[in-house]
């Protein structure tokens, strides 16, 4: 796997699920992240195909079935892929809704996020109070490559947090110089150093 995302690292490309669920993992470990769940693109793909009887097999084994009474756990992240496009959907249980992280902003990302939104519902993974949000104050892109980089910049942040909830204005700020091409590129640089030669991140 690290072959894999050494390769992605290198070039000027894109991120893939590899490199974004492996950074997802390092960081629930840095930061001891027992109180989250991670849920792929890939997952959340074969949950959308699924019929209903398949559906809720899928959503037991990610442990979705389970979230809304597990105590130990206070977010659930959504991974979405639409159109070669990366997002981020966070439940966060403190407020019980569902933000969605666009640095696009295009209606075909709501309306994936809409549709995860509605199977949690649905499955009753979630409470039906609970409301699908968009951050209009997130930072938006501005070449084709650094929407997968902005999902893994705003989960780390979102992670180092002493109790995980909603990103707000101040956190973008805090870390503004890296929501950009050139911050995207100096971290992405960061990011293979550290698989490389093992340095802090």
């Amino acid at each position: 796997m690290e072959e894999q995302v050494i390769q992605k690292l290198s070039t000027i490309a894109c991120l893939d699920d590899t490199v974004i669920d492996f950074f997802a993992e390092q960081w629930i470990s840095l930061y001891n992240r027992k109180d989250v769940l991670w849920i792929s693109s890939l997952s959340i793909t074969n949950l959308l195909q699924a019929d209903e009887q398949k559906q809720i097999r899928i959503i037991n084994k990610l442990g979705l079935g389970k979230y809304k009474e597990n105590n130990d756990i206070r977010a659930c992240f959504f991974v979405l892929n639409s159109d070669f496009h990366w997002t981020l959907l966070v439940h966060f249980k403190d407020c019980n809704d569902f933000y969605l992280y666009d640095s696009l902003l295009l209606d075909s990302h709501k309306e994936l996020a809409l549709q995860v939104y509605r199977l949690m519902i649905k499955y009753k993974a979630t409470n039906k109070g609970s409301k699908l949000k968009r951050m209009f104050t997130y930072p938006q892109q501005s070449s084709y490559w650094e929407c997968g980089m902005y999902v893994l910049i705003t989960s780390k942040i979102l992670m180092r947090k002493r109790k995980i909830k909603k990103l707000k204005v101040d956190d973008i700020e805090n870390c503004r110089e890296y929501y950009s091409l050139d911050g995207c590129t100096r971290a992405k640089r960061l990011m293979l150093d550290y698989v490389v030669n093992k340095k802090e991140i």
